[in-house]
């Protein structure tokens, strides 16, 4: 056990000298890797860096988080962000051996047809733009209780005759507890270069750092979720002039609530301060900031589905499927 502790506060210290020196401009690119890929991930209130059994999608949220137990499985989600906007996700993985697996991911995000002006503001006709990001993704287990995960991205975008190429990197750390029902997850997402940009001024992709914790109740079917992300320094002083210190704090967790009658059936509610603040100046409702989603498991697929609101005007809504896909054989 104090070993797993070690191993795993030595990993988060690796993270320290990119979270301290590779601090950006509040502007970045390709911010649709953050746009959530699974309903687990919606329900939470946005982001999954803990383990949640038998969903492999949440890999997208943290490498670390793919392993043995979700390889095998062929994972799909379309999420219809708002009007027009649609993404769709996959992923799908094998074991190396009695410790390592590997997947391959891709994501895409069609925003529709959009109208055209010039200076003078008269009509050119439509066009379209679309975001694309392949990954591949290794995850080995450092302990029997500890994880680690890298993925390399390489991502496309683009709008109207414009296009745009980077490449990016998630590195992230997992340790789950069974019995205790604990678990704790750090992850480092998007932290690459910009190839090509649209213009000469190269944007370099939303880099992030994030950490997970969650806590299965011993004796009740519940588990509670506690998440922190936008830790890059750039972006946690970003309106720290404008909010008060616990606003600015409280726009960078979110909070989630699981319940589970067994291994088949679960739903989850979770809260994101930050859209309720966002989506209050755009006169939003109560429910603004709320998630929630829920899901079924059978023994050859998982289906899930999680709804949330990202603008006054309508709700989002992701739906998911994972099978098996092959055996669980060793393909190494």
């Amino acid at each position: 056990m104090r070993r797993d502790y070690k191993i795993l506060f030595s990993t988060l210290l690796l993270f320290l000298p990119l979270f301290t020196v590779r601090a950006q401009k509040a502007e970045h690119s390709f911010e649709f890797l953050n746009i959530p890929a699974t309903p687990h991930t919606i329900a939470n209130g946005g982001f999954s860096l803990t383990y949640v059994a038998g969903n492999s999608g949440i890999a997208f949220d943290n490498p670390a988080l793919f392993g043995e137990e979700t390889s095998g499985l062929l994972f799909l989600s379309y999420l219809n962000y708002m009007s027009g906007v649609h993404s769709v996700n996959t992923l799908y993985g094998r074991p190396v051996n009695d410790r390592g697996t590997w997947a391959i991911g891709m994501r895409a995000m069609h925003y529709g047809k959009m109208e055209a002006f010039d200076k003078n503001n008269i009509a050119m006709g439509s066009f379209t733009a679309t975001d694309a990001a392949l990954q591949g993704l290794f995850s080995y287990d450092l302990s029997s209780k500890l994880r680690g995960g890298l993925a390399l991205k390489l991502i496309y975008s683009n709008i109207e005759s414009y296009n745009a190429f980077a490449v990016a990197v998630d590195a992230g750390v997992s340790y789950y507890d069974g019995e205790k029902g604990l678990s704790i997850g750090a992850a480092l997402t998007n932290a690459g270069v910009t190839i090509k940009g649209f213009h000469d001024k190269k944007t370099a992709p939303a880099w992030d750092l994030r950490l997970g914790y969650s806590q299965s109740l011993s004796h009740a079917p519940f588990r509670f979720h506690l998440t922190a992300y936008g830790l890059n320094p750039k972006i946690f002083q970003y309106r720290g002039d404008e909010q008060k210190w616990l606003q600015r704090t409280l726009r960078h967790l979110t909070l989630g609530v699981e319940y589970f009658m067994d291994e088949r059936f679960w739903l989850g509610v979770g809260y994101n301060p930050r859209l309720a603040q966002d989506l209050k100046h755009l006169n939003g409702n109560f429910f603004s900031g709320l998630s929630l989603g829920g899901g079924f498991s059978h023994d050859f697929f998982r289906i899930g589905a999680a709804v949330t609101r990202y603008h006054p005007s309508g709700l989002s809504f992701v739906i998911s499927l994972a099978t098996n896909f092959g055996n669980d054989e060793f393909i190494f």
